[in-house]
């Protein structure tokens, strides 16, 4: 295998970046959408738009700050939405593990007798 030079590997550096943000730039308005609906359907997110930028407040966290989204690609608007989706995951990895829980305790619930359930008051 040869070893490139360090203009070689400079020109492929530059090319991988170019086919990612043409990707990015392609993927990215059903992403936006997509993340949208899911922090207006499966969130408390409120969404208002404001000289054509999408703002979504969290209801829950109103002093958060609130995601800005442009419904055109720039390198800003892509880093908000990263961010908008990494919050969306870190809230779906809450509310899978809240289930969890609740799984776990109705199944360990469901498992005392009656006796047990009178002393402990449930």
């Amino acid at each position: 295998m040869a070893r490139l030079t360090k203009a070689e590997q400079e020109a492929h550096r530059q090319e991988m970046q170019a086919l990612q943000e043409a990707h990015d730039f392609a993927a990215y308005p059903s992403r936006l959408m997509k993340a949208l609906e899911e922090a207006t359907q499966k969130n408390n997110f409120e969404l208002t738009v404001r000289n054509s930028v999408f703002v979504l407040v969290d209801r829950d966290r109103p002093r958060d700050t609130p995601f800005s989204l442009l419904m055109t690609h720039t390198q800003t608007s892509q880093w908000a939405l990263e961010a908008l989706e990494r919050t969306l995951e870190e809230m779906a990895e809450a509310r899978a593990e809240a289930e969890r829980k609740r799984t776990v305790r109705a199944t360990a619930l469901a498992k005392l007798t009656q006796e047990e359930r009178e002393l402990l008051d449930l």
